[in-house]
């Protein structure tokens, strides 16, 4: 009959500590997405597109990727933000387009920033 209790026992202990477990879990998860921007990237020029993603910092990453003229809100990753990111353009030509200081422009809702490089914008 005590082993019968003991069982009886942890199931509570294992219900009543779960939905601890599980705030931890996913305020951890949460958290760690707040801490990476998503970009979404628009070429409006008329050229393919290379991105780099914190260019001119020590965590600068090329994201590997080439975005085709007239592609809209292409996602190109996942990328460490901080309050100086940059993304930066590199058309086939060799100019490039820098959007800075991106931190702050990164929507809280699901961490996206958006970005619509022009053939204008590159030097």
């Amino acid at each position: 009959m005590r082993r019968l209790n003991e069982r009886g026992a942890v199931a509570a202990e294992f219900a009543l500590l779960l939905p601890v477990f599980m705030i931890i879990l996913f305020g951890t998860i949460e958290f760690g997405m707040i801490m990476y921007s998503r970009e979404l990237i628009t070429n409006a020029s008329r050229e393919l597109l290379r991105i780099t993603t914190n260019a001119g910092l020590e965590g600068a990453v090329d994201c590997g990727c080439a975005i085709r003229p007239g592609a809209s809100r292409v996602f190109v990753g996942y990328y460490r933000l901080y309050q100086n990111s940059t993304v930066q353009a590199r058309d086939s030509t060799g100019r490039t387009a820098t959007f800075r200081d991106l931190g702050p422009r990164v929507t809280a809702a699901d961490g996206t920033v958006g970005l619509r490089f022009e053939s204008k914008d590159f030097r």
